[in-house]
């Protein structure tokens, strides 16, 4: 598995409260207990969040569903969204 060194700009947001990480082949995401969530690691595999896709799930998201490529987050009032490569 790659994408595994956490960057710089995000290790901050990490040391709070962090609820789950969740992983693919090559990319993460921490769900944090306020709901807000974080990607690291290969861009092809979901570790860049669509800005209009993370505008909607800040502090909102409940659970994160990894696939192989992608990422789906379900939000705290029952949506989905999907990002990475589909």
């Amino acid at each position: 598995m790659s994408g595994g060194i956490i960057p710089d700009h995000i290790l901050p947001k990490l040391q709070q409260n962090v609820k789950m990480i969740f992983s693919n082949n090559h990319a993460f995401v921490a769900l944090l207990d306020d709901g807000n969530i974080f990607a690291w690691g290969n861009e092809n595999y979901g570790s860049k969040i669509p800005s209009e896709v993370q505008t909607k799930l800040i502090k909102n998201v409940k659970l994160i569903i990894p696939k192989t490529k992608q990422f789906t987050a379900l939000s705290k009032d029952g949506k989905l969204f999907t990002w990475g490569d589909r």
